[in-house]
């Protein structure tokens, strides 16, 4: 849309090209400053280790920002560098309530129940990550049904 209005010949007789720019750049960088705030909402929220819903719409109104073709090519890194810390921060999910079950399994010490409990709900509550990063869910979930079936077995 702000690409069609700056590149609409009919605007130019009654408003300056350069009129135009400037109330393009000027939506274009509000634009851009929103899209970094919720980065940085992103970012506070997995250095809390609180993976929730709220990420999940974060997510899907970064997207739908990205649905601007000028906006989404200048977001693209910082973007994809966002997917990243998620899909690790899942990964970090999984390697924390592994060790918890391990210790538990093994009766190697007192386990924080809670801390294990945080764990496996952050697990369950990232399967949107799916529609970022295909795989990362189930190959998460999978490993740590394993650890507790193996753990059964025995």
């Amino acid at each position: 849309m702000l690409e069609t209005a700056m590149n609409t010949f009919n605007l130019h007789e009654h408003i300056s090209k350069e009129d135009i720019n400037k109330i393009y750049e000027n939506v274009s960088s509000k634009i851009l400053n929103y899209f970094e705030e919720i980065v940085k909402k992103i970012n506070t929220e997995i250095q809390n280790r609180n993976v929730s819903h709220t990420l999940e719409e974060f997510m899907k109104e970064l997207d739908s920002i990205r649905t601007i073709s000028s906006i989404a090519l200048k977001t693209t890194e910082i973007y994809y560098a966002t997917v990243e810390k998620l899909v690790g921060y899942v990964y970090e999910s999984r390697r924390d309530a592994e060790e918890l079950l391990r210790v538990m399994f093994r009766r190697e010490g007192k386990v924080d129940y809670n801390k294990l409990t945080q764990c496996l709900s952050n697990l369950k509550n990232t399967h949107w990550i799916e529609i970022y990063r295909t795989g990362v869910y189930s190959d998460v979930i999978n490993n740590v049904e394993q650890q507790i079936i193996q753990y059964i077995i025995e």
